[in-house]
């Protein structure tokens, strides 16, 4: 598959959308130790147009409703990348005021590609 790298998002002031005051903290780059879930919302992964991951995907496991599994962070999708790099890899946070994408550019190294004012 061909693919590139994305134009990070820009780092003006007001770029980022932040639906709220008490909303999850948004980054430029995403932390390896960002939980793969947003509660209300979904998330998702990606490699290439694979859908790999899905929050809401994941709470309907029974394994998850009986407490026997955590969310996933962030990184063990790095993890995977590592072991297939020569892929276009992406993350998006979708929640009620505010929605991120990332795209994976390096190792360790996931940035901020979109920023929008999720669904609500």
């Amino acid at each position: 598959m061909i693919w590139k790298f994305q134009k990070p998002w820009p780092k003006t002031r007001g770029s980022i959308h932040i639906g709220c005051l008490n909303c999850s903290p948004v980054t430029y780059r995403l932390s390896m130790s960002r939980l793969m879930a947003v509660g209300f919302g979904d998330v998702h992964a990606w490699k290439d147009n694979e859908l790999l991951y899905s929050e809401v995907e994941f709470m309907h496991n029974p394994e998850v409703q009986e407490g026997f599994l955590d969310f996933p962070k962030a990184q063990e999708f790095e993890d995977m990348a590592l072991k297939d790099p020569d892929h276009d890899w992406r993350i998006r946070f979708h929640a009620p005021l505010h929605e991120e994408t990332y795209q994976r550019q390096g190792v360790g190294l996931w940035v901020m590609i979109h920023s929008g004012p999720g669904f609500a």
